[in-house]
């Protein structure tokens, strides 16, 4: 079970090669055994991320997002009670979107793909890049 930090689903939808052969071999396994997932609220920071003009697709974001939500490869995960009050017990930095998807792979029992270093060194979720 795999879930995608918000960079890397990016990355993996329009630039994979910006990601780890490693990452990748885990994502392609994911997605043979259809547990590939990414958290809702990386469909919240996308949006974000482009309204302030710090991202930016070929085309309008709502139809980026419509085509990832099309292919059926990605399975999102709405944030729940039980995901929300471990994104705060896990006492990590204090980026919420991070916290959100660090908790939703904690939920899952999934790895947690991500590059962010901060997540990889906090040893409070399975990651790998």
């Amino acid at each position: 079970m795999i879930v995608l930090d918000t960079h890397v689903w990016i990355w993996f939808v329009d630039t994979p090669n910006k990601i780890r052969k490693k990452a990748l071999d885990a994502i392609d396994d994911a997605i043979a055994n259809q547990t590939l997932y990414v958290s809702s609220i990386s469909v919240w920071e996308v949006m974000m991320l482009v309204s302030k003009g710090r991202l930016s697709f070929g085309v309008p974001v709502e139809s980026w997002l419509d085509r990832c939500e099309q292919t059926g490869v990605f399975s999102f995960v709405p944030l729940d009670n039980s995901i929300c009050k471990m994104s705060v017990s896990m006492g990590l930095h204090s980026d919420p979107s991070d916290r959100f998807i660090a908790a939703t792979s904690v939920h899952l029992g999934a790895t947690l793909i991500t590059k962010d270093k901060k997540l990889r060194a906090s040893r409070k979720v399975d990651t790998l890049w």
